[in-house]
């Protein structure tokens, strides 16, 4: 090429430098990242965002030694990333603590890319504050510490009630039983003949031991669903055969509050389902029947419905239930609140514990009252219990 030419090339070359130098500073300048360059350690451009961030002026910072910003402790962080910006790479992202005007330390995560400007190598820095983010991963990371020790004195906690309940089980069980079995003797006249004032005594003695007892094993046992530990067993029976059983412990003590106990029930149903269980849960149904009617009648109601479901309803013509108490009747440890039901004693989880049950044997429960008029209850479960449907409902019950 002819140096005249290569004269007109030249100028053409610088006018295109500057152009693109001019385009670069311009997008630095308004980026909403802090951007610096800096030349052998030391800031020789600097755009508004990086000012932002540090605190400091431009004429603060250029010519300055650019490790000077940086917490004492990370610099070497920050050396080894500038050498791996000197043999031609681009550094990955990296986090480090930056000393501002004000003495404040602030997070910053920054890349590094080797460059030339004006003629000369130097270091381009992408520099952004992630301080509040930090501080965020600060508060999470201490939170997850105060859950972790949380949660690893609920696990004590629950080892500590499960042994209780083991030792309690035992301790509660064995007297009571004795109460109830030797009563059962006098009133059978195994001991010798009694009154009739005595039957009347004894009975009641029976029925309330056999009454707390029922309530021991009740929290015993939700004790068990709550941990997912119920084992079920299945057996074919006879729903005619349970309700005959339930009505006959509950008739000594509806009797004397002349409550009368009858049921309506189509011989003949049977049932693949834990036998235990169902009585269990009729026997908490006709429970709280009796004990909120003094004077009237129970009555138990079963039919099948299709697609082979039981359903059983436990109507009562006692006290009833207001509106507004609805809603907690089948919460742990609640009780209806009202003058008629103060005097009746009980733990609240009976019906807790019927609709666990319930649940778990693969139905559901309903109730539906009038105050002042009565109460009912209605349960369906299916005639023939799967073992899938257990697993499924164990699970279920264990996320809850």
């Amino acid at each position: 090429m002819s140096e005249k030419g290569a004269s007109k090339i030249l100028p053409l070359v610088i006018t295109e430098r500057k152009q693109a130098e001019q385009l670069y500073r311009t997008l630095a300048t308004s980026s909403p990242v802090g951007v610096y360059i800096a030349q052998e350690g030391k800031f020789v451009f600097i755009n508004p965002q990086f000012q932002k961030y540090t605190g400091f002026t431009e004429d603060e910072l250029l010519g300055r030694d650019s490790l000077s910003l940086v917490h004492p402790e990370d610099r070497e962080v920050v050396r080894e990333n500038a050498i791996e910006m000197l043999k031609g790479k681009r550094s990955s992202p990296y986090e480090f603590r930056v000393i501002d005007k004000g003495g404040e330390t602030i997070w910053a995560i920054e890349t590094v890319t080797s460059i030339h400007y004006k003629g000369e190598r130097a270091a381009l820095g992408n520099f952004m504050d992630v301080t509040e983010r930090k501080r965020m991963e600060a508060k999470l990371e201490q939170k997850t510490i105060e859950l972790e020790q949380v949660n690893i004195r609920l696990q004590e906690m629950d080892r500590l009630k499960s042994i209780f309940l083991a030792s309690m089980s035992h301790e509660l069980r064995t007297p009571l039983n004795s109460i109830i079995g030797f009563t059962s003797l006098i009133l059978e006249g195994m001991v010798g003949e009694i009154n009739e004032e005595q039957r009347i005594q004894l009975t009641l003695v029976k029925c309330s031991a056999d009454h707390l007892l029922s309530l021991i094993n009740d929290v015993f046992d939700i004790s068990k669903i709550e941990a997912g530990k119920v084992e079920f067993s299945l057996e074919e029976f006879r729903l005619n055969d349970v309700i005959e059983e339930v009505v006959e412990s509950f008739s000594p003590i509806a009797n004397l509050k002349s409550t009368e106990i009858f049921e309506e029930m189509p011989k003949g149903i049977t049932l693949f389902s834990d036998r235990r269980r169902v009585k269990q849960v009729l026997m908490n149904l006709i429970s709280n029947a009796v004990k909120f009617t003094e004077q009237g009648s129970v009555k138990i109601v079963g039919r099948v419905l299709r697609d082979d479901i039981l359903e059983i309803s436990v109507i009562d013509t006692g006290i009833g239930i207001r509106k507004e108490d609805m809603n907690r009747l089948f919460m742990p440890f609640q009780q209806v609140d009202t003058s008629l039901t103060k005097k009746h004693e009980g733990t609240g989880l009976g019906l807790h514990l019927t609709k666990k049950i319930v649940t778990l044997l693969g139905g559901n429960i309903s109730a539906k009252s009038e105050y002042g008029k009565g109460s009912e209850f209605t349960f369906t479960i299916p005639l023939q219990y799967v073992e899938v449907q257990k697993n499924e409902k164990s699970a279920s019950s264990r996320g809850q």
